[in-house]
């Protein structure tokens, strides 16, 4: 059975290396961590709830923004997943589904007006280590903006992404966090294009998704539950299996108990109060139709 692997992360991007990622995806775990792989069934919908701006737990000069959620592995394969968007549906696949909250770090001060930018892969659900992410119209802050992610904003100046990346096609830009009245815009006729005035503060990310990466497995398109067809109900011709119902609510019980541990003490417990009395109901709902077959009702 599949797992969910859910990661709250942080950006990271002064750990030296390409644009700070050190040696890494440029992802950095904080103290809300990552949640402990929830065995899930193939085929289920898993919801991805909508976050907000946390505290930084080592740094309270820091405010970490959500700026997106990613997700790997899953039925439809990699997704990207915005603030704004709303409750998401992510369908589990047949292999571990990883999710990653990934939040950046705003605040503590120091140095001039600066754009910081960076290239994230939502195919592979990790920011990119390819040097060459944008040509940069002031070609003295190429290196800066490229291998470093820094673009001091000392005088307008103008990005255009490189498409592909690594074989994988641009998507968007997207302005993560900017000052009130300093953010860099994107180009209307030329989604490549991000145009940063004088002085602007922001941060912001190129994406690269090719809307088919991760494994290819087909959408469910008969009953919400799979099931082996038995020789009669083949010969009847009788498409639903008889336990869906049920099985469909055990589905929904599994779901609501896990979205359940990520809330409050009390508002847990009676949820998961809830979720067992629902899971008694249901076994003796499965119970009187199997006895009712095996007396031919």
């Amino acid at each position: 059975m599949p797992n969910i692997i859910t990661n709250y992360v942080k950006w990271v991007h002064s750990q030296g290396g390409v644009r700070g990622h050190g040696a890494g995806s440029g992802f950095a775990p904080f103290e809300m961590g990552s949640t402990l792989p929830e065995p899930v069934g193939y085929g289920l919908p898993i919801q991805l709830l909508p976050g907000d701006s946390v505290p930084d737990p080592n740094d309270a000069s820091i405010t970490l923004y959500l700026a997106f959620c990613s997700v790997t592995n899953s039925q439809d394969g990699s997704l990207l997943i915005f603030p704004g968007d709303g409750v998401q549906i992510a369908t589990v696949g047949n292999t571990d589904m990883n999710v990653n909250y990934v939040y950046v770090p705003i605040g503590g001060g120091g140095g001039g007006p600066t754009v910081f930018i960076d290239a994230f892969d939502a195919d592979a659900g990790a920011f990119s280590n390819v040097v060459h992410i944008v040509d940069v119209s002031i070609p003295a802050l190429s290196n800066g903006a490229n291998q470093d992610g820094v673009v001091p904003t000392a005088s307008a100046v103008h990005l255009e992404a490189v498409n592909p990346l690594s074989g994988v096609p641009f998507d968007k830009w997207r302005v993560i966090w900017a000052k009130p009245g300093h953010s860099p815009s994107i180009d209307g006729g030329d989604p490549r294009g991000l145009s940063i005035h004088q002085n602007d503060i922001a941060v912001c990310f190129t994406f690269y998704y090719s809307k088919s990466g991760g494994i290819n497995i087909p959408r469910l398109t008969g009953p919400a539950i799979w099931h082996n067809a038995s020789y009669a109900e083949m010969v009847d011709g009788d498409p639903h299996y008889p336990m869906n119902p049920e099985m469909s609510a055990f589905a929904a019980v599994s779901i609501i108990a896990g979205l359940a541990t990520k809330l409050d003490a009390p508002a847990r417990s009676s949820i998961l109060q809830a979720m067992s009395k629902q899971v008694v109901a249901t076994a003796k709902q499965m119970a009187d139709k199997l006895n009712g077959m095996a007396k031919g009702e």
